[in-house]
C-alpha cells in the first residue's frame, strides 16, 4: 500500500483504514442499505457502522428511517 501511495503521489495520511471509511460513506451516499454496509464491514452492531460512515446527519437519518426497526 505504501509503495502504491508513493507511486501515485497519494498523501501519506491515506491508509487502508481511511479507505475503508471512505468506501462505506460513498456506499451510503449512493443509496446502499446501511444494513448491507454493516454486513460488508463485518460489524455486529449497527451503531458501529453509523460511526464509521461520515455523512450529513440529515442524510443518515433519512436512510435509517427506511429501516423497519
Amino acid at each position: 500500500f505504501k509503495d502504491l501511495k508513493t507511486r501515485f503521489g497519494i498523501a501519506s495520511r491515506f491508509t487502508p483504514h481511511v479507505m475503508r471509511h471512505s468506501c462505506a460513506t460513498a456506499l451510503l451516499e449512493n443509496d446502499a442499505s446501511i444494513k448491507h454496509i454493516q454486513e460488508l464491514l463485518g460489524h455486529a452492531n449497527l451503531n458501529t457502522t453509523q460511526c464509521y460512515t461520515k455523512v450529513e446527519k440529515k442524510h443518515l437519518k433519512e436512510k435509517l428511517r427506511k429501516i423497519n426497526w
